[in-house]
């Protein structure tokens, strides 16, 4: 057995110990932060700390890919989607307008979701 050795993965074992406890602290304090925004109604907090606010995540769900790509080439929308060697693909164009709302389909959704942000100030 080697004493300094034993010293050092017991030191190192109580450090990880240490950082979880402190890891769930954090996610603690993080989660009734955001509830009392949610609580309270503020879209955004902002102090000499940090500004505190929620992100909205737009995501495009696609229903069958291929049929919305022949609905594309049949309306003539070419801008929606590029032509790879033998293969079509919807591009970012399309789910940027699709987002945006400035262009519908059927068999297309967009999912929102708001995350929780917080930027410290340097």
């Amino acid at each position: 057995m080697n004493k300094e050795l034993d010293q050092q993965l017991n030191q190192l074992k109580n450090l990880e110990s240490e950082i979880k406890a402190l890891e769930d602290l954090k996610t603690k304090v993080r989660t009734e932060l955001f509830e009392v925004l949610e609580k309270e109604e503020i879209g955004q907090y902002k102090n000499d700390i940090a500004t505190v606010s929620y992100v909205e995540r737009k995501t495009v769900k696609y229903e069958d890919k291929e049929n919305i790509l022949k609905k594309l080439e049949e309306d003539k929308l070419p801008k929606y989607y590029d032509v790879i060697p033998e293969t079509k693909a919807i591009n970012k164009k399309f789910e940027e307008d699709i987002k945006s709302g400035d262009y519908k389909v059927e068999g297309v959704n967009v999912e929102i979701k708001k995350l929780p942000q917080i930027r410290f100030n340097k």
